[in-house]
């Protein structure tokens, strides 16, 4: 069994959004100037159309956390890194044998190794440094696959999320979802103090492809993401070998809240499980870090609750965790 301990999230101040796309160009992203930019989703050469801008616009202006022009991704896992030493101190920090960095998006300095410069933040030379990059917002799931199969009963695995939405990329699909930029940090073990998180149960479900779901309105796309969320939380449940009639808290990913309806329906959950939302912006690749953090500081000191935590990715994947929480130990 896995477990979730020292949980870090970093969030840049937030601002008004009312566009589709990110705004911020990166003059890394040369082969977008090249005949094959056509190729290139979404949005070949970055060029929106009216029709785009018409169907993907939000319908009221979004508040989501932006990162400052020249502020890389990697300055944003770096926040990550040092939340995560702070919390954790080198002794624990020090036993990691695994690093693991994901990001929804493209690196936007393509030369630039996000992964070596966490290993180096955290004076690890002799740990092993993985990246799992565009693998749409659900690297943690990603990571809990490849923690099951990589580490032995000492081994410890540093897993880091960071994210920096640029042009042409879209942090907006309509009233379903916006993205913000966010890094987040934690230690999965297959044993933690008594205030870490028990994984119980968790799925990656890749379901069926969509090549290019920016063809789609906002609500058919959300529609079309509610098979394979409910097939991965399904999963999650039987491998927890918990009813959904168990739980205590059921944390959709931030999307629209009709998504949470839909879904709370499909696994027969009852609606008062989920957290009223209490922000617009889904914190891409950190979200469920964010979710698992917030459901945790909630509880009493020792109080524990099943919680069955999922996200979505836009082209078609899911991923899906239950996880039993005990409450942050008590100040002195």
């Amino acid at each position: 069994m896995l477990t979730l301990s020292h949980l870090f999230v970093h969030t840049p101040p937030t601002a008004a959004f009312d566009a589709v796309q990110a705004q911020e160009r990166n003059i890394g992203y040369g082969y977008l100037a090249t005949p094959t930019a056509g190729f290139a989703k979404p949005r070949g050469r970055g060029c929106i159309t009216f029709d785009e801008t018409r169907r993907l616009a939000r319908t009221t202006p979004a508040r989501l956390p932006i990162a400052a022009e020249g502020v890389r991704l990697s300055d944003l896992a770096a926040h990550a890194v040092d939340g995560l030493a702070r919390l954790a101190g080198p002794q624990a920090v020090g036993r990691t044998t695994e690093i693991v960095v994901a990001q929804a998006t493209l690196n936007e300095q393509i030369v630039e190794s996000v992964a070596g410069r966490v290993q180096h933040l955290l004076g690890l030379r002799s740990a092993m440094p993985m990246g799992l990059a565009q693998c749409g917002t659900l690297g943690l799931y990603a990571a809990l696959a490849l923690a099951e199969g990589l580490l032995g009963g000492d081994d410890q695995m540093a897993f880091v999320a960071a994210d920096k939405w640029l042009y042409p990329f879209f942090r907006v699909h309509g009233d379903t979802v916006a993205y913000g930029d966010a890094s987040a940090s934690l230690l999965i073990r297959r044993s933690a103090p008594a205030t870490g998180i028990r994984v119980l149960g968790h799925a990656l479900v890749t379901g069926e492809a969509l090549d290019d779901p920016w063809t789609l309105a906002p609500d058919a796309l959300a529609r079309r993401l509610d098979d394979p969320a409910r097939e991965a939380a399904t999963q999650a449940l039987a491998l927890a070998g918990l009813p959904a009639s168990r739980l205590d808290r059921f944390v959709p990913a931030c999307f629209a809240p009709a998504f949470a309806r839909r879904l709370c329906a499909a696994l027969d959950v009852d609606p008062a499980r989920v957290p009223a939302p209490g922000r617009e912006a889904h914190l891409s690749s950190s979200e469920t870090i964010f979710a698992l953090a917030e459901a945790q500081a909630a509880l009493a000191p020792g109080e524990r609750a099943l919680a069955l935590f999922c996200d979505v990715a836009l082209a078609g994947m899911s991923g899906a965790l239950v996880a039993e929480l005990t409450g942050p130990p008590r100040l002195p």
